[in-house]
């Protein structure tokens, strides 16, 4: 019987160590094969792990719902969440005399959201919450390799200090 690193998609270094002194193979299951970390397809190839993936169905429509995810992140890095060309727009605007009213910033701000819906206009399909955990899985999975790395290269610069 292969014991799962459950419900984490990630397994650190320290982590993976730690397991095999009491497991021989340990399995982790991910929410897809989109994007594997390095590491730990090594360990797969190694036979010390195993990587499962309980649903593949629904690759490409995945793939997109990450890019638009990681595409919307980055227009919203650095700033406090306002599209910075909605906000250059009505910048131009002396203040007060010419100033939108709400209400047309709004209907802007609806159109412009209507203009990049994904699904067609009328047709509203049932929330998928298995497509949905799948999502969040590998946005944590992609966090926690960050998170990882990120450890690693301050132990590293932390060892050259000493």
């Amino acid at each position: 019987m292969i014991p799962y690193y459950f419900p984490q998609t990630y397994l650190s270094q320290p982590v993976m160590q730690r397991l095999a002194v009491v497991f021989d193979r340990i399995g982790v299951c991910l929410p897809s094969d989109l994007e594997v970390p390095e590491q730990m397809r090594r360990w797969a190839d190694s036979q010390t792990f195993e990587l499962r993936i309980p649903v593949t169905a629904d690759r490409d429509r995945l793939a997109g719902a990450l890019k638009a995810f990681r595409s919307w992140a980055s227009a919203q890095s650095g700033g406090i969440g306002i599209d910075a060309t909605l906000l250059k727009t009505y910048h131009s605007f002396p203040p007060i005399i010419d100033a939108p009213f709400a209400s047309q910033i709004r209907t802007d701000i609806e159109q412009r959201a209507e203009s990049k819906a994904v699904e067609a206009p009328g047709k509203k399909a049932a929330p998928d919450p298995l497509f949905g955990a799948r999502i969040f899985l590998n946005i944590a999975q992609q966090l926690d390799e960050q998170a990882d790395s990120l450890h690693r290269d301050l132990t590293a610069v932390d060892a050259r200090q000493q």
